[in-house]
């Protein structure tokens, strides 16, 4: 494929002390992919849970030799644990100082 998205738990990087990583990671390199890779948590993306994630995108390197593209692990775009505290603090309450808050 033109690209592909491996997802795991983040123990997968301390697995067999490493060695499973160690292994993917050529093994996809060796079949022709530049990677991106990082851990994510789905809370910064506007999940309501901590779930955190290892992410690795691979693109054919043709495509990034001859178009330049490369894909790379998203940005978070939502809210994150800090957003969740200020609503879990907004619960239940009421009046002008609430509603001002929960308009920001």
């Amino acid at each position: 494929p033109k690209f592909f998205l491996f997802e795991n738990v983040p123990g997968f990087l301390r697995f067999n002390k490493g060695g499973y990583l160690q292994a993917f990671l050529l093994a996809a390199h060796s079949a022709g992919y530049e990677l991106v890779y990082g851990l994510a948590n789905a809370v910064e993306y506007g999940v309501p849970q901590h779930r955190s994630r290892f992410l690795c995108m691979g693109t054919r390197r043709d495509l990034v030799e001859i178009d330049g593209m490369l894909g790379s692990l998203p940005s978070p775009i939502c809210f994150g644990a800090e957003d969740i505290e200020r609503l879990k603090l907004l619960e239940g309450v009421t009046g002008p100082e609430a509603e001002a808050e929960r308009a920001a």
